[in-house]
């Protein structure tokens, strides 16, 4: 993502906002000077930006880098949502420093669940992907091994996400000052969204393979009844891979070594028949993690 500019402002309501400032007095926050509210909003879409960065270093198999702490996040959401109720107002400027204040405490508060969530990531992610591809490739007990070490922290992991995708959909777009801004709000929430379907259709097929276990190895070992019954109930789970983001390839190899006989379109998008592992179909990724 690009570095966010503090000058890359609507202009109409930069003016608004510039003469409304002008005669704003300083606001005393703990006995020292507050920051101008416009350095605020920056600082909020910062640290917004950074949080989505790093899980998404997390998701690619590299380290978060710095990330941002979430009590900062929270703080500055509280700040900016206290400026909102002192800012409000009956004419135009202060209405919309207001609502600018409530959008920008809004992407501070989903920076904050962001940041929280990381390290629980980090430690889930990885393992959830080798369990998907364990299962692609028939090896079940290898792939309920790695969920059962994971599943609590796999759902917290979404909650925690699930959150702060919340946080992000309260922040009104029109608010936003700047179209780097609002464009880093829909992204990030594209992003995070397509994650936490991916984590949530992963939890699906594996919790049904813990469920299952019997006749996953039986359509495993080749007994075509087997295959018919899970493919069926994975289709019955809604998985869609293509909604999935960073987890698509592992979906789409569960869903390809044994939804193929009722999902013709899997098999394709997962990369061919007979490429090997131990489900027809499934195709070696060309990283590991």
């Amino acid at each position: 993502m690009r570095r966010l500019r503090t000058g890359d402002l609507a202009p109409l309501l930069l003016v608004a906002l510039a003469l409304l400032l002008l005669v704003a007095p300083w606001m005393r926050w703990g006995g020292g000077e507050e920051p101008r509210p416009l350095e605020l909003f920056a600082r909020a879409a910062e640290l917004l930006n950074r949080s989505v960065d790093a899980l998404k270093r997390v998701t690619h198999g590299l380290p978060p880098g710095p990330i941002p702490r979430p009590g900062e996040c929270y703080d500055l959401g509280r700040r900016l949502v206290e400026m909102a109720r002192r800012f409000s107002g009956p004419d135009e400027a202060s209405k919309a420093l207001s609502r600018a204040s409530e959008a920008y405490g809004a992407l501070a508060f989903a920076a904050s669940r962001f940041s929280n969530t990381t390290p629980l990531l980090q430690r889930v992610f990885p393992r959830v992907r080798r369990a998907l591809l364990a299962l692609a490739e028939c090896r079940v007990d290898e792939a309920l091994q790695l969920y059962r070490s994971v599943s609590g922290e796999l759902r917290r992991a979404e909650h925690g996400l699930s959150q702060g995708l919340r946080s992000l959909a309260s922040a009104d777009p029109r608010a936003l000052l700047s179209n780097e801004h609002r464009e880093l709000r829909r992204v990030s929430a594209e992003d995070i969204g397509a994650l936490v379907r991916g984590l949530g259709f992963a939890d699906a097929v594996l919790r049904l393979a813990e469920d299952h276990r019997g006749l996953f190895e039986e359509a495993c070992s080749g007994n075509s009844t087997a295959l018919r019954a899970v493919a069926g109930a994975l289709r019955g789970l809604g998985v869609d891979p293509s909604r999935s983001g960073p987890l698509a390839y592992e979906l789409y190899a569960v869903l390809n070594t044994f939804a193929r006989q009722g999902c013709p379109s899997c098999t394709s998008s997962a990369g061919g028949e007979g490429s090997g592992g131990g489900g027809a179909g499934y195709a070696e990724p060309t990283t590991d993690d």
